[in-house]
């Protein structure tokens, strides 16, 4: 009896530890890393190829070429010697390597061609020997279909399961040489369980209702049990353990897809004036920081444990919890709640940022760590010094050893594999990414001045930099062209401008998060086409991909040329623009680009511009000799100014999207050229109003007439008062004359004596004369200060804008906008520039609010609200 006991114990952990193994191997794949390369496996004993499709600049297979392939062993020593390769009709040149004895290892590799007539190139061409890669069913199949001679070495676990022992549940806990410490936290789970026990296996033997000697339905007595030999040939044991196992994997497998699915679903949506929104230096930055915190956290930790070791004799009990608390606060609270600058956050914000199995396994190190203490704490709490305590201060400590271990030093080399090792690669391939963007934007900046073999040359060498440490999948589909260009110029600019696709996509696959779906663009020549890269993320499952891609608002349906099978274009009403969308089904690791040409809107025709200068030409003749020449001939300065300006702008060699960026500015001075022209038409009808009476007298301010007035008829009254003066005579007073009669005094009438009248006309002209020369020299000055005011107003009024608002009592106006030929965009300001707020794409009711040189304010309603917006006036139809 003790025998078979002994024999269920050894069943139960087999299976236990069968079901662990299953579930780590269906668990521990990983997404594609979001920098390391793959390099080509080739298992040993095998053969494997290694090759490359070789092609010409217009991405035509090249036939003819010499190939050879050299290989190196993990120790440096020469594998392969310059073997000539095959050679197919594609392009594809490939050398069968038999690994059959080989070292496992790295085999370092480069492929060397020349091309008839062309310099040689080389492509670094490594793989990788080692053991071949198992499903989970080979594992199954290895483990279940063991012979028992496979496992005879004494005291290991396989040769103690397959004999009888009377081995205990504290034996295999205090085997020496168990591994289950290197499986993550499982050990530690195992410690920190408050009902654990190392004498038995809780209720598998006593509970009525779960145990195996309480199960009505067991099979297993119906052999003889005294050994391992007869529960493995009970025909009955074994199909109910495969049905058990069967039901295991495919609940795994499909637990894992759904996960794939929800963590690696890519939905990809994105305007095209995105920019990323965290650079790759300052995640660098960011990840070197909380490195270095880790390293402090760590090393303190370590300190206090090993401390507490040393001093394991002496340490009391208080003093020991309170040591622990504070490790486990350092290392973190709760492992499903970090907390911030905790440890444990710390090494999983820099899981989740790269996707480094260096870096997860730093976060379950930490976490392991995290348990192990907590753990330690509260068995110190309830028990004190015991040797479960001191048992898991040790566990602790191990966890910390390789967790510092893992971490490495600042001064580690980018090749080794510690964390610091890693960021040390990838600061050296962030920097080798921006030297190739560099020289990416200076081949195109000066595109013209380079010749056709040179740029070859430059494109040549460009490629082979890129794609020594590209790690976008089928990162060649990017420097393939969209469509066949019809001259050698433009096939050459579109491969350097897919190249300057692939390294930025490189920059956005670090900058990123890891496990975020790569969502990146660019631009070729050929009209204008836009390609889209999508990517299937998951490492695992077949997923739909649904993507859509808002367009430059410039873009109207009638502008788009092309478009993939598999894209519809639709408007979108709130966002004012129209995109592409579709779903494309993507394999694992797939990558695929779609394109959309568009016609090259992006420019302002050269006939328009001289049009607009011979324009202001025209307008600027009928101001020689008046006094608004001056304001006119500032004005057409001004337009001229910004005519050449948008000219020279355009007359540069520039990619497509640069081009786009271009026609925004030039749009923007276009802008102030209307505004100046306007201005300019006003001077012009203003000067043109004061060549006749009504508008020289219309000029006059109110207060140069009223001047005049005063004047006249002050003149008027005094000319008035004077000729009766002299029209008077001067009498002597009667009584006077009277009194001079009574004294028979003679008396003498006096009478004025008249002037004669060639002397009156004389002085009356003179009057007049001076009265006029006054009278105009005042109206002179008020005129002369009229014309300025007016001057002053006019060039005021090409700064300042009038807005004619309708006021309470003016009649309401309403007009069709007119949108079902072309969406109307409505902006916020009487400016192109301001921001829109819709894009009406039909026929609607407006109302006219004011108006605002050639730009309306209208109100008008769509979908559920009320909106008051700015339209050009050729957009309207007033009723």
């Amino acid at each position: 009896m003790q025998h078979t006991a002994v024999a269920i114990r050894r069943w139960v952990i087999a299976f236990v530890c069968s079901v662990l193994l299953f579930s780590l191997l269906f668990f521990s794949s990983s997404p594609v890393r979001a920098i390391s390369a793959e390099y080509q496996q080739c298992p040993v004993n095998t053969s494997c190829t290694v090759g490359e499709f070789l092609y010409a600049d217009d991405y035509s297979p090249i036939a003819g070429a010499t190939c050879t392939y050299t290989a190196r062993k993990p120790d440096g020593t020469l594998f392969l010697n310059a073997v000539a390769m095959s050679e197919s009709s594609d392009g594809w040149y490939a050398y069968s390597v038999n690994a059959t004895g080989a070292v496992s290892g790295l085999y370092r590799g480069t492929i060397c061609c020349t091309p008839p007539a062309d310099a040689q190139v080389c492509l670094e061409k490594s793989f990788v020997v080692g053991p071949a890669d198992m499903t989970a069913t080979d594992v199954a199949n290895a483990v279940w279909d063991a012979t028992r001679s496979s496992h005879t070495t004494t005291g290991s676990f396989g040769e103690n399961l397959q004999n009888a022992t009377s081995i205990t549940a504290a034996d295999v806990w205090n085997y020496s040489s168990r591994t289950l410490s290197g499986f993550g936290t499982l050990a530690s789970d195992v410690w920190a369980n408050s009902t654990r026990t190392l004498s038995g296996f809780g209720d598998l033997v006593s509970s009525i209702t779960s145990s195996i000697w309480g199960n009505s339905s067991r099979t297993l007595t119906s052999g003889t049990l005294s050994n391992s030999e007869s529960l493995v040939t009970s025909s009955s044991t074994t199909q109910n353990i495969t049905v058990t196992y069967n039901t295991i994997s495919q609940q795994l497998t499909e637990t894992r897809s759904l996960l794939e699915r929800v963590i690696n679903q890519p939905t990809i949506q994105s305007f095209i004036d995105d920019k990323p929104t965290e650079s790759l230096e300052s995640k660098l930055q960011k990840t070197e920081s909380m490195l270095l915190q880790v390293q402090e956290q760590s090393t303190r930790a370590m300190n206090t444990i090993d401390l507490l070791g040393l001093t394991w004799s002496s340490v009391q009990p208080d003093q020991l919890t309170q040591k622990l608390s504070d490790t486990t606060k350092l290392l973190g609270t709760n492992p499903d709640d970090p907390h911030p600058e905790t440890m444990l956050d710390n090494a999983h914000i820099l899981a989740s940022l790269w996707n480094s199995l260096v870096l997860s396994s730093l976060s379950d190190q930490t976490q392991a760590a995290l348990v192990s203490a907590k753990s330690a704490e509260q068995q110190a709490k309830s028990s004190g010094k015991s040797s479960a305590t001191r048992q898991s201060l040790q566990e602790t400590s191990k966890f910390l050893t390789t967790l510092t271990q893992l971490l490495g030093t600042p001064e580690d080399a980018y090749t080794k594999p510690t964390a610091f090792g890693y960021l040390h690669d990838l600061q050296r391939k962030a920097q080798a990414l921006h030297e190739q963007e560099q020289s990416a934007q200076n081949l195109l900046s000066d595109w013209k001045s380079i010749d056709t073999k040179n740029r070859s040359q430059l494109l040549a060498t460009l490629s082979k930099e890129v794609f020594a440490i590209n790690a976008i999948p089928q990162g060649i589909v990017l420097t393939t062209p969209a469509k066949v260009a019809h001259s050698p110029e433009i096939s050459q600019k579109n491969q350097a401008l897919g190249l300057q696709a692939l390294i930025s996509a490189n920059k956005q696959l670090l900058a990123q998060n890891a496990n975020d779906p790569l969502n990146s663009y660019w631009l070729e020549e050929g009209s204008v086409i836009f390609r889209f890269l999508l990517t299937n993320p998951s490492s695992t499952i077949r997923q739909d991909v649904p993507v859509k891609y808002y367009l430059p608002p410039e873009v109207m349906k009638e502008h788009i040329l092309t478009i993939d099978t598999g894209l519809t274009i639709e408007y979108d009403a709130e966002k004012n623009t129209y995109f592409a969308s579709g779903t494309y089904s993507l394999a694992s690791q797939e990558t695929k680009t779609i394109s959309i040409e568009v016609e090259d809107i992006w420019v302002i025709q050269d006939s328009d511009l001289q049009a607009i200068k011979k324009q202001a030409e025209d307008l600027l003749k009928p101001l020689q000799k008046t006094s608004y020449y001056a304001q006119g001939a500032l004005l057409k300065s001004d337009i001229d100014v910004a005519v050449d300006k948008i000219s020279a702008n355009q007359s540069k060699d520039r990619t497509p999207d640069a081009r786009i960026r271009a026609y925004r500015e030039n749009e923007i001075e276009l802008v102030g050229i209307k505004q100046n022209m306007s201005a300019l038409k006003n001077i012009v009808a203003s000067a043109s109003s004061t060549g006749s009476i009504f508008g020289f007298v219309g000029s006059v301010q109110v207060v140069a007439v009223w001047g005049i007035i005063i004047v006249l008829l002050a003149g008027l009254t005094y000319l008035a008062l004077y000729m009766k003066a002299l029209r008077t005579k001067i009498d002597m007073p009667e009584n006077l004359e009277s009194a001079l009669q009574g004294a028979n005094i003679p008396t003498k009438r006096y009478y004025e004596k008249p002037i004669p009248g060639w002397k009156k006309g004389v002085f009356v002209l003179l009057f007049f004369l001076l009265t006029g020369t006054i009278t105009s020299a005042v109206s002179s000055a008020f005129l002369v200060q009229s014309d300025q005011q007016s001057t002053k107003q006019i060039a005021s009024t090409t700064r300042e804008e009038k807005l004619t608002v309708l006021g309470a009592t003016t009649k309401v106006q309403r007009a069709t906008l007119q949108g079902k030929v072309q969406p109307v965009p409505i902006y916020t300001s009487p400016s192109s520039e301001s921001e829109m707020l819709h894009r009406i794409p039909e026929d609607i009711i407006v109302q006219i609010k004011g108006k605002k040189f050639n730009w309306i304010q209208i109100q008008y309603t769509w979908g559920a609200g009320v909106y008051i917006g700015w339209v050009q006036d050729n957009t309207l139809k007033k009723e």
